[in-house]
């Protein structure tokens, strides 16, 4: 058990807390708020940037899954890294490849700076969280073989020192910015030849960084580079 679990486990114990959603004691994520959320799809930003991978995305960032993140990510709420790992385990498996070995789900790095403010890098505790986390919802939409056992985590991505400044930059500018922002781990290399590799993060808007992050793992020659995230921006049909 990660010591994050533990520190999990010792909280719900000690301090119980209501749900996030809708204030419904003793349950951080109720399963009238995650039932209210599901939306499990294919998400494709628009405009689309060239290189986005295929992505599947829990469901809409608002509500109940909006403030969940939020106090994760800003507030470091650690007792609802579990219940966010779950429903992002749907989203892994929709896009899990049905065949091909090695296969890895990827966290989206933090910058250290933001990592320094949070207090640790959030989806580093959240990808650790899915190994022991069964997914919370089915869809028959992506019923699928899938391979037994859980996708070990690779953490091959190095993130920028600095976050780009984005701050008034289009969708598509924004992909320009993030085009040279990660980098493959040296030691990683040899892991991402070949390898079917599952982006995680837990928000996707304009897919510029998930863009960046596939391309450079493509680049290293990776054989697929798929997407998974906890919520995506509103979506119409399928898009943004």
């Amino acid at each position: 058990m990660h010591q994050s679990e533990l520190f999990d486990a010792l909280v719900d114990l000690v301090l119980p807390r209501d749900c996030i959603g809708c204030g419904q004691p003793r349950h951080r994520l109720c399963e009238s708020c995650i039932e209210a959320a599901a939306d499990l799809a294919i998400h494709v930003p628009t405009p689309t940037p060239v290189g986005f991978p295929t992505c599947v995305s829990f469901g809409e960032y608002a509500g109940s899954l909006r403030q969940a993140i939020i106090a994760v990510k800003e507030h470091g709420r650690r007792d609802l890294v579990r219940p966010l790992a779950a429903l992002l385990q749907d989203a892994v498996d929709a896009v899990r490849p049905v065949i091909g070995t090695p296969a890895y789900v990827v966290p989206i790095p933090s910058t250290p700076a933001a990592a320094r403010a949070r207090g640790g890098d959030h989806m580093l505790r959240i990808a650790r969280a899915l190994n022991s986390t069964p997914a919370r919802l089915g869809s028959d939409r992506f019923a699928r073989l899938l391979p037994a056992g859980p996708l070990p985590i690779a953490r091959v991505l190095v993130p920028p020192k600095k976050a780009a400044d984005a701050v008034g930059l289009g969708r598509l500018e924004r992909v320009a910015t993030r085009r040279h922002a990660f980098t493959v781990r040296r030691d990683a290399r040899s892991l991402v030849r070949g390898a079917h590799l599952i982006l995680i993060d837990d928000l996707v808007t304009s897919g510029a960084t998930l863009t960046a992050a596939a391309e450079v793992l493509r680049a290293g020659g990776a054989e697929s580079v798929r997407a998974a995230t906890i919520a995506a921006t509103v979506r119409l049909n399928g898009r943004s």
